[in-house]
């Protein structure tokens, strides 16, 4: 129990030092993007899937709700329903510059009425970036079984779990690096949809939001 304690303060101490020296450090400004670019800077295609453009705004598939706008605060949400012969995938980008807006799904799906029957965490092999850390829930709700694979992307990659990115986030701060972030999510949008096509759409539309945003999603 003493060398628990003594750790913990070890801890303590050196991550009070870390803060200390990071106030010294002139922070960068953050970066100054907005919805319009993330609208024109996130794929419009995903191999043969094409999106699906709303009346109001042909640039996505429909708009969040502005309650979820107050509550996060971000500085875009893109969401875009990608459809081939019938087969459609829903996808959503929440993009910040405070991770505080970025909001872990395990605890928004329920407020939403969905119910998480079961999550699992693996990585995508993708071509075009590094390997892509997600987690799959699937969900139960009134229009029928779900499944969402989302992940958080850090100043320096991706993280299944908020508190991993947070942490991420944290050391770009102590040098003095003002980052940005995003909540990446694919979701099916019917019961009878496999998971292996939403692993291989997922795959392939994280390779496309890297290459078309040149590395910033």
């Amino acid at each position: 129990m003493e060398v628990v304690t003594k750790r913990v303060i070890f801890l303590s101490i050196a991550l009070l030092g870390f803060g200390l020296a990071a106030s010294f450090v002139p922070p960068n400004p953050a970066p100054a993007r907005t919805e319009k670019w993330m609208e024109d800077n996130l794929p419009h295609r995903v191999g043969n899937y094409s999106f699906i453009p709303s009346p109001e705004n042909p640039q996505v598939s429909y708009r969040m709700s502005e309650a979820a706008y107050k509550e996060l605060k971000p500085y875009g949400m893109v969401a875009r329903v990608f459809e081939k012969d019938g087969k459609s995938f829903d996808t959503v980008v929440v993009a910040a510059n405070d991770r505080i807006s970025l909001h872990e799904p395990t605890t928004c799906f329920p407020g939403q009425d969905w119910k998480i029957i079961s999550q699992r965490r693996f990585t995508l092999d993708t071509k075009q970036r590094e390997k892509v850390s997600v987690m799959l829930l699937t969900l139960e709700g009134q229009t029928g079984r779900r499944q969402a694979l989302y992940t958080f992307r850090g100043p320096n990659g991706t993280f299944p779990i908020r508190n991993e990115m947070f942490w991420d986030w944290f050391k770009a701060e102590l040098k003095g690096i003002r980052p940005e972030g995003a909540l990446m999510r694919v979701m099916t949008t019917n019961a009878e949809t496999p998971e292996k096509d939403l692993v291989t759409f997922a795959t392939d539309w994280f390779d496309e939001c890297q290459t078309v945003s040149k590395g910033i999603y």
